[in-house]
């Protein structure tokens, strides 16, 4: 294909802009188009979504990113998809289910910039308001690490990079968003014996300075002693 001038350059673009991101074209519309790029401008369109045609092909050997799709909840469905494909199992250390109290946890994080504080809607198990955790006077650590993976990612304004990427998820609830992709991970990394092996690129993104002292916390919380028994 030859341009002759940034004048028809544009022209191309434009057409290509709508046939790959207008959601109203018409099949006989968009043949319309196709054939006016290739008969006036001698350029072949080459469709670039087809989300449905990426989630049905699906292939652990043949990965997409967010930007392949034009729609990101069918990058959801794809990360869900392709999750399931790796058939992943995770191994949880004993720890994950050891029982931790709210006092504890304040004191662990007394010397971050990190409140805790008890739950008053019973429906919640924990969930985090920016640098606040809410869990109930006692829960699981691993819940607690998960949501303290929430305040990693506000506090380290962590918003995009492999450990967001839904691709990159560690269980199926981390497909759910960035947010809880970042979360899973984050507990996975601490408390999750095969992730390392598996999640290698998530791994070397967590041993980054920036998140070392949380790891640290995370770490104090699995080892603590005090409540140490299973429910």
């Amino acid at each position: 294909m030859y341009i002759i001038n940034e004048s028809r350059a544009q022209e191309i673009e434009n057409y290509v802009d709508v046939l790959d991101f207008s959601t109203s074209l018409s099949v006989e519309q968009k043949n319309k188009y196709i054939k006016i790029l290739k008969d006036k401008y001698n350029y072949i369109y080459k469709e670039k979504y087809n989300d449905f045609e990426k989630i049905k092909n699906i292939s652990l050997s043949n990965s997409f990113s967010k930007e392949d799709f034009s729609d990101y909840s069918n990058y959801v469905k794809y990360s869900l998809a392709f999750f399931k494909l790796k058939k992943y199992k995770s191994n949880f250390k004993n720890e994950y289910w050891n029982i931790i109290s709210i006092k504890d946890l304040k004191k662990l994080v007394e010397k971050f910039p990190i409140d805790v504080e008890k739950g008053l809607n019973s429906n919640y198990l924990a969930y985090v308001n920016t640098n606040n955790i809410v869990i109930p006077e006692k829960t699981h650590i691993g819940v607690v690490i998960h949501e303290l993976g929430h305040v990693v990612q506000y506090l380290t304004k962590y918003n995009d990079g492999v450990l967001t990427d839904i691709k990159n998820s560690p269980s199926e609830y981390a497909t759910t968003n960035g947010g809880e992709c970042f979360a899973e991970n984050f507990c996975h990394y601490v408390l999750d014996l095969n992730y390392k092996k598996h999640f290698a690129s998530c791994s070397k993104e967590f041993e980054k300075s920036v998140f070392k002292k949380y790891i640290t916390l995370a770490k104090n919380i699995e080892n603590l002693k005090r409540n140490n028994v299973h429910t």
